[in-house]
């Protein structure tokens, strides 16, 4: 597992801005691409016009700059993010491979995005000409950053949360799930799933059952895409139980223990489901998000095959959530 992280330095974010700025830099830097953009003022069909996270020229920070980005590949993944009229407020659109693939369609100008087929709307809604926008981050100067982006070994999955100043304590999350190969079916035309929350991050309101799993936060992905009832819909994390005691997501706690042969810690892939009309629909196994055996505190770290290389984000022993870390303790 090698993936490549920024937070800023520790340091207070400015802006939701600088956010969105650093998250577009990362993403670049393990291959994604921004096949056209503006920065609210110049429109650029072919590249990058946001060379920076302040105002004026090629600035995130000017009213209703945007971009789209590409994840490797010819036909890869897209998202198209367009700030609003303060910094808190931005609106997010997903295209994924297969069918109606990527923003190529519309009338892009530099206020105005451009458009896809299977486009589906992560945050924010209206339309290209008439965008409304969701109010996303904390007030400027008061949260801090992390991220982490992978690259071909690690499917491109990548995640950003902000918290307070402080603490730990979660703001906002964004996240990119790939499903492992053999664990979706194959029919599957985009076996990922993009996670959205605007308070809170990676709790069990993400669990099957969960308030996130149905409403507009939480993982979604799609359901038979180009298929005879496709859907664009919300997937949860299901718990493990074990002679009656659960774990993951939703259990009473993290009941395991070390992993007896490395004396390292143990962790568990985490499943990925729906439910519809009181049946569950299987998604996939998660690449990225891992669930741990034992509970440790929110930002307390584990060693799974390298020293500190996962992170608890859990808030209580009923979730035991990890995402991959950079190997140093976390400072708030």
């Amino acid at each position: 597992m090698s993936y490549s992280f920024e937070s800023n330095g520790g340091v207070v974010v400015a802006t939701g801005s600088v956010v969105i700025y650093l998250l577009k830099t990362l993403l670049k830097s393990v291959g994604w691409t921004v096949p056209s953009s503006s920065d609210g003022l110049t429109y650029n069909s072919s590249g990058d016009q946001i060379t920076g996270s302040g105002t004026g020229a090629g600035g995130m920070a000017n009213n209703s700059a945007w971009f789209r980005i590409k994840e490797p590949g010819a036909n890869g993944r897209e998202y198209l993010f367009q700030r609003g009229t303060t910094n808190l407020t931005w609106r997010i659109l997903y295209s994924g491979p297969g069918t109606g693939n990527g923003f190529t369609g519309g009338s892009p100008s530099a206020t105005q995005t451009p458009s896809a087929v299977d486009e589906q709307g992560i945050a924010g809604g209206g339309t290209h000409a008439s965008p409304t926008f969701t109010s996303w981050f904390g007030a400027d100067g008061t949260y801090k950053v992390r991220m982490a982006a992978g690259g071909a070994t690690e499917l491109y999955t990548w995640y950003m949360w902000t918290h307070n100043n402080a603490s730990f304590v979660p703001i906002s999350s964004l996240a990119m799930e790939k499903f492992v190969a053999g664990t979706y079916n194959a029919d599957d035309e985009d076996p990922s799933a993009t996670l959205f929350e605007i308070t809170g991050a990676f709790g069990s309101t993400l669990r099957l059952g969960g308030s996130a799993t149905s409403g507009s936060a939480g993982f979604k992905s799609w359901f038979k895409k180009a298929l005879v009832g496709a859907a664009y819909t919300v997937y949860g994390w299901c718990s493990y139980t074990f002679g009656g005691t659960s774990f993951g997501p939703g259990g009473t706690s993290g009941s395991g223990g070390i992993n007896p042969y490395t004396g390292k810690d143990e962790v568990m892939p985490l499943f990925y489901a729906r439910v519809a009309s009181g049946n569950l629909g299987r998604k996939g196994i998660g690449y990225m998000f891992k669930a741990s055996a034992f509970f440790r505190a929110q930002g307390d770290v584990y060693t799974v095959v390298t020293t500190k290389d996962y992170l608890s984000v859990s808030a209580s022993s009923s979730d035991c959530i990890l995402v991959p870390w950079d190997g140093t303790d976390f400072a708030p």
